[in-house]
């Protein structure tokens, strides 16, 4: 099928300055079009190409999508969660994990005599980079201790770190198995599995992690819409954690996504093919959503609800539409030959342009 372009042009969008009361948000953008004639007439088809696509990166590496696990003991059982914030090295990671651990251990361990935790062979190491030999699995022992700066029993059995992929309680998504390096748990039932190897002794506990870690668990910022596109994506990448099959292909409304670097996610487009959709089935357009999301198809974290209307998360974004005439092979592209004279009295055989023609 050939096609030819009617008409172009690009849409700038920039979705800052929103406002608490406007439908529209620095991360969820109402593009209203109705004082803009998009239309396609018959046979014409509607396409839009992400040209160009830049935002400040306003969201930590650790933020609420991959911090939050489970640690149960024979005291206890608790959701805790990692700080918020970036890391340089993965050992920043595992000192965060050791502390987290290490202040609920202490409370848990009250009944005894232990009055501080200290933290011993964290690897890691220090001078072990992203680049370096390490193989940047995380490990730690935690000693507890009494007043006298003393090895204590600490009275604590049966101590399991679970990675939920759903969360027991408020059945938030965490891919904190990805961050720290564990085995996932599907289903959030499960009291019994522990998704690192933990080795309790009578006055420490070893926590070992299985994987190596990582500094942070989303590669892209990824683009969608509200319209009905012919583009097609894994069952992956839609609909936040799941354990069912995610090797299933559906339609998407991803329009396009984009790499995060330290500061800034920026695309600008090569071909200018890379990334676009059509609209095979729309003749007008009078409103598009252009939303952010994670490749789980979860709104991107934030610090604070007012971050997308009176803070600093939003986008800007160059849209080509494109109204393209779409033409079958079969169909005619000269006009039918004119006969002067009527049929009955013309021979029915004609020389045109060096053809014969009936």
């Amino acid at each position: 099928m050939s096609e030819q372009i009617v008409s172009s042009f690009n849409i700038f969008v920039d979705s800052d300055r929103g406002s608490p009361n406007s439908i529209s948000k620095g991360d969820d953008y109402h593009l209203n079009l109705t004082g803009v004639n998009l239309d396609a007439e018959k046979g014409q088809i509607i396409r839009l190409t992400v040209n160009n696509f830049s935002m400040y990166k306003t969201f930590t590496n650790v933020n609420a999508h991959n911090s939050k696990f489970i640690l149960r003991n024979s005291q206890a059982t608790t959701q805790l969660e990692l700080p918020h914030k970036n890391h340089d090295t993965i050992r920043a990671i595992a000192q965060d994990f050791a502390e987290t651990l290490k202040t609920q251990l202490l409370i848990d361990a009250s009944a005894g005599s232990a009055t501080s935790i200290d933290i011993s062979n964290l690897t890691p190491v220090a001078s072990a980079g992203i680049a370096g030999t390490s193989p940047n699995v995380i490990s730690f022992k935690l000693i507890f201790k009494d007043t006298n700066d003393t090895p204590t029993a600490h009275g604590v059995s049966n101590v399991k770190v679970q990675f939920y992929e759903k969360l027991p309680t408020t059945n938030d998504d965490s891919d904190v198995f990805s961050l720290l390096g564990g085995n996932r748990i599907h289903d959030n039932t499960d009291t019994t599995t522990n998704s690192i190897t933990v080795a309790v002794g009578t006055n420490d506990i070893t926590f070992t992690c299985l994987y190596p870690a990582q500094r942070h668990t989303e590669q892209f910022v990824y683009l969608r819409t509200n319209l009905t596109s012919n583009s097609l994506a894994t069952s992956s990448l839609e609909a936040g954690n799941h354990d069912h099959d995610t090797t299933n292909v559906h339609h998407t409304n991803i329009l396009g996504r984009f790499v995060i670097d330290s500061e800034v996610v920026q695309y600008a487009a090569g071909t200018g093919r890379e990334y676009f959709i059509d609209l095979p089935t729309q003749r007008h357009v009078n409103n598009i959503r252009l939303y952010l999301t994670d490749h789980h198809g979860r709104m991107l974290s934030t610090f604070g609800p007012e971050q997308t209307t009176l803070g600093n998360l939003n986008f800007n974004l160059v849209l080509r539409c494109d109204i393209i005439q779409r033409r079958a092979p079969n169909e005619g592209f000269t006009p039918p030959v004119q006969r002067t004279t009527p049929a009955r009295f013309s021979n029915p055989i004609l020389q045109q342009d060096g053809h014969t023609r009936t």
